[in-house]
């Protein structure tokens, strides 16, 4: 399967002739000269730690070629303090961490572009990137007794060594038939591989601080994932007499493997956890046909379309205990739908709707064991299923600079992780969907320009949200809330030459699956310098001047509250110099393939 699913990427290299007087037509006359451009890129940051990255990027046009290129190397240093306090009917367990992480990367991308004839082209993109990820963490926690006395506490590590890579290669066919008539042929593959390795140590301890007998915890895990995405669709665009219509197809091809070993030591012996040893392989395979028809009456434009698709699951999920079979099939019919009417050259009122399935993460399929330390694990949950969003928006907008809108989401059956409690005080998080999520909101935006060199940029939400609770133990939540920002850009020359940009942000209180979040702002600010003819640009920025970034959380679930801190060091100081050279009009982009959602994942 895997081979043929291979041939098909190349597809779009097939088919076509590069004979006759089409290959004398130039795509424009710039194409007929050589043009060569770049951008070197250097970026400092500091905050705890220093981080870096350099880039270079290169655009070159020869006739009817156009390459696209980049190369960048950075690496970040960053820490994370993370507090959690877990009240239990029968103990109080107050814990606070902090993690260390060292992040090394190095991406090459080279995107291609080739005109076969004025009315056909064709792209083939590559991307490759290397990850390599140190975690550090260190992690206290006070356990109290009934009688709010320290009971005993609880010191440990955990230190994860991962290696990701990233293949991607797409190749894009497009013919324009007429003006306004188009076919495309896409296909593209995305390989990753992830290699980890994860030591955790802690032990308990008496108020005297003398180990508690058997109450260590060492254990190693290691695992690798592979996963491949292939994808195939394709797209024809033609006007007719009574309306645009399109119409295409698209395959989607997804492996996901995971082997997993789990080790804890006793005594002086590490002994591998067979039922915490999974091997998991996750089949996706999705059909999907669509149709899209367009038509314009006067001032009112009208867009009606459909998606019907069709998805596959099998797979298996194999440990010393079981093999659970992985077998599902689901179809569904998406719908949407806008329109527009444009008053006057000023007004315009817009409507949409649509629905899409939100998939479950890659690392959310993953079967295996997580560990954050002796009192705390995460597990996945190969045999989700997606949800389902519904969006509704209406919009007035006055000369494209104020809007007025509103808008409503629903996500039914929503998944994330959701904490279980053990008998020995553990908290499991496991992958489910448990949740309806409801947001009501009314937003407003705009632009204000006070002269040529001050305007203000401005957004304003206020906001419903209700959150109903699928499975027992957990309680519907609901909040009302506004969010605001506002952004001033100042600048000191004509030229526009040299400018300053201001910005805060502030969100009240907010919910987020079982857990209500307090308030929330931040102050940016940011300087940007054009020299030698715009050629050369200095960027300096201070990001959460304030470092008011922490934050809070509360959730209950089976009469258990916890609440949390979370601050993730959003304060630094970024410096940025770009250097551009040669033909400063071509300008660097990377192609967007159209499976980038399932990359994402």
């Amino acid at each position: 399967m895997k081979y043929i699913l291979f041939c098909l990427l190349f597809l779009p290299f097939f088919g076509f002739s590069q004979t006759g007087t089409a290959l004398k037509e130039p795509n424009s006359t710039e194409d007929l000269g050589e043009y060569f451009g770049g951008a070197v890129k250097s970026v400092y940051k500091q905050h705890k730690f220093p981080s870096f990255n350099n880039s270079i990027n290169l655009v070159y046009n020869r006739g009817r070629w156009k390459v696209n290129s980049s190369i960048s190397y950075g690496r970040e240093k960053f820490f994370r303090e993370n507090d959690v306090s877990t009240f239990f009917s029968d103990a109080s367990f107050i814990g606070s961490g902090t993690t260390d992480y060292d992040f090394n990367s190095f991406v090459t991308f080279i995107d291609v572009q080739y005109q076969i004839s004025k009315k056909t082209k064709i792209n083939v993109s590559s991307m490759n990137d290397t990850y390599e990820n140190i975690l550090d963490t260190k992690t206290n926690i006070d356990i109290y007794n009934t009688s709010d006395v320290l009971d005993r506490y609880y010191t440990g590590t955990k230190k994860l060594i991962s290696n990701l890579k990233r293949n991607s290669l797409n190749a894009l066919l497009r013919h324009d038939f007429n003006e306004n008539e188009f076919l495309t042929i896409e296909a593209d593959w995305l390989q990753r591989p992830w290699d980890y390795n994860q030591n955790t140590y802690g032990q308990d301890y008496d108020v005297n601080g003398a180990a508690v007998p058997n109450r260590n915890y060492t254990v190693y895990h290691d695992g690798r994932t592979d996963l491949n995405i292939y994808t195939l669709n394709g797209l024809y665009h033609v006007p007719t007499r009574l309306f645009d219509l399109t119409v295409g197809g698209k395959w989607i091809y997804i492996e996901s493997d995971y082997i997993i070993r789990n080790f804890r030591k006793y005594d002086a012996d590490y002994v591998q956890n067979l039922a915490l040893s999974p091997t998991c392989t996750y089949i996706e395979n999705r059909q999907i046909v669509f149709s899209d028809f367009k038509k314009k009456f006067g001032k009112l434009d009208l867009q009606l379309g459909f998606k019907l698709e069709n998805t596959l699951i099998n797979g298996d999920v194999n440990d010393v205990n079981s093999k659970k079979e992985l077998d599902d099939n689901y179809i569904k019919l998406f719908p949407s739908a806008s329109a527009s009417y444009n008053f006057d050259e000023t007004n315009k009122l817009s409507f949409a709707f649509s629905q899409y399935y939100n998939r479950p993460l890659y690392r959310f399929i993953n079967p295996s064991l997580g560990i954050y330390n002796a009192y705390e694990t995460y597990l996945g949950n190969p045999f989700l299923k997606p949800s389902l969003t519904s969006n509704f928006n209406l919009v007035y907008a006055y000369k494209s600079q104020y809007d007025l809108g509103f808008s409503y989401s629903k996500t039914k059956d929503n998944f994330w992780s959701l904490p279980n409690y053990t008998a020995d005080h553990v908290v499991e998080h496991q992958v489910v969907s448990y949740m309806d999520l409801n947001t009501f909101q009314v937003a407003a935006s705009g632009v204000l320009k006070y002269t040529n060199a001050v305007e203000t940029n401005f957004q304003l939400q206020g906001f419903y949200k209700l959150n109903k609770s699928l499975v027992s133990g957990i309680e519907d939540l609901d909040v009302w809330g506004w969010y605001g920002t506002v952004s001033n850009q100042v600048y000191f020359d004509p030229e526009k030459n040299i400018s300053a940009n201001l910005s805060f942000w502030y969100r009240s209180k907010n919910i987020n699956q079982e857990a209500l979040i307090s308030k929330q702002g931040a102050l940016d600010f940011g300087m940007k310098f054009l020299l030698l003819e715009k050629a050369f640009i200095i960027e300096v920025n201070v990001t959460d001047m304030l470092k008011s970034m922490n934050e809070y959380k509360v959730s209950t679930v089976d009469n258990v509250r916890q609440t949390f801190r979370n601050y993730q060091d959003p304060r630094a100081f970024r410096i940025s110099a770009t250097y551009k050279f040669g033909n400063r009009k071509l300008n660097y982009a990377e192609r967007i393939a159209e499976n980038a959602t399932d990359h994402s994942r």
